[in-house]
């Protein structure tokens, strides 16, 4: 027997005189006369303390005013009158007479019309209507073809190997026809890259990234490949000691279940992009070039992943030119920032001004190119 389930069921239903003597058989005397004299079982907790004795070990002393129960808590919801929600099958006369404590136990059976008015034999009489038993099948005096008939007849498909069509049975229980993976009516329905990640094919999101855009190093992209697959699944909780439900979330839910036209959500925003851009400018306006080369990067990276229909594809390739153009212009300024070279900086200070940028940031390249051409004394270039 496994003594630790034991004790645990013990300590769960708060039986103290089982907990008393699963101590006492494994040989914890000290700890079972404690949970015994606590627990009020005076009885057992003298028989411990006459074992203790005799084995000259000492008796613990115990302050019974300081004991108090452990008693499990009380269950919030109690599945007593009701059970989980199960097939319906028919019920038949037997299990109502049982349920209803009416089955009359001294009523004759029914036999059906036929025997209606016929008088059962006498005990040690023959029936005439007994059939033969050493007649041949097949010659009208025994029923034993009949019976034969009957029986190929329901069961010879079934003994020639063929199985029962799925969601029938004989005793009319409809057997539920298992659904489709979610996960896999997502991969069926989209050749979008981002809901193969949130399905989990990421091989098959990979193979699209490839064929599409050309990706081939997959590094940059796997945290945020990792957090569209965990975007697109809950964790609801249960009841206290049971494990938690984990549900898929879909896009295309808001009239109710889109079923086999199911599309997951995805965790990465055309709104969160926006606000991704915004940092990133403010970044670029402040002079922090290496924290605006990351956004902009972040940016790039998260497109593939993105999910837009309608007049939104039009807003988000116009987002990558922008972040394309900055990371391009930032990456000159900070070689331009490495080099000693005064006409290498000028000329790099030039190429930045050939960056598409927004005008309040073009105003602050031109001046920057300007002011280097006019310290070479490059007077035509600055103009």
């Amino acid at each position: 027997k496994d003594i630790m389930s034991r004790f645990h069921n013990a300590l769960y239903l708060g039986d103290a005189g089982e907990k008393v003597r699963i101590l006492e058989e494994v040989g914890q005397l000290s700890l079972a006369y404690v949970a015994a004299i606590s627990h009020g079982l005076t009885e057992d907790a003298e028989r411990i303390r006459a074992a203790l004795e005799e084995a000259e070990v000492a008796v613990p002393e115990v302050d019974v005013s300081a004991a108090r129960l452990l008693m499990p808590p009380n269950a919030v919801v109690r599945d007593t009158d009701e059970n989980w929600p199960l097939l319906e099958v028919s019920r038949g006369i037997i299990s109502e007479a049982l349920e209803n404590n009416t089955l009359p136990v001294d009523a004759p059976l029914d036999l059906g019309e036929e025997d209606k008015g016929q008088e059962e034999p006498a005990a040690g009489e023959w029936s005439d209507s007994e059939p033969d038993l050493a007649a041949a099948p097949g010659d009208g005096s025994g029923n034993w073809e009949q019976d034969s008939d009957i029986f190929e007849s329901d069961t010879g498909d079934m003994m020639d190997g063929d199985e029962p069509e799925v969601g029938h049975a004989a005793d009319g229980l409809v057997v539920p026809v298992g659904g489709q993976d979610r996960a896999a009516i997502w991969v069926q329905n989209s050749s979008l890259a981002a809901d193969h990640f949130a399905a989990g094919n990421f091989d098959t999101a990979m193979q699209l990234l490839n064929r599409q855009i050309g990706v081939v190093n997959f590094a940059p992209i796997k945290a945020m490949a990792l957090n569209t697959f965990l975007g697109a699944r809950a964790s609801v909780p249960g009841l206290p000691g049971t494990l938690s439900n984990l549900t898929l979330l879909q896009r295309n839910d808001e009239e109710g279940n889109p079923g086999n036209r199911g599309l997951p959500s995805t965790s990465v925003k055309l709104a969160d992009l926006m606000e991704s851009l915004r940092q990133a400018n403010r970044f670029f306006h402040g002079g922090k070039f290496a924290e605006a080369v990351e956004s902009f990067r972040g940016i790039i990276i998260s497109i593939p992943l993105l999910v837009v229909e309608g007049k939104l594809v039009r807003d988000v390739k116009e987002l990558l030119e922008r972040c394309k153009e900055y990371c391009l212009g930032i990456l000159i300024e900070l070689k331009r920032r490495e080099t000693e070279d005064e006409a290498r900086q000028a000329e790099l200070a030039a190429y930045f001004t050939r960056c598409n940028l927004q005008a309040v940031h073009m105003t602050l390249v031109l001046n920057l190119a300007m002011t280097r051409a006019y310290k070479l004394k490059n007077f035509i270039t600055a103009a």
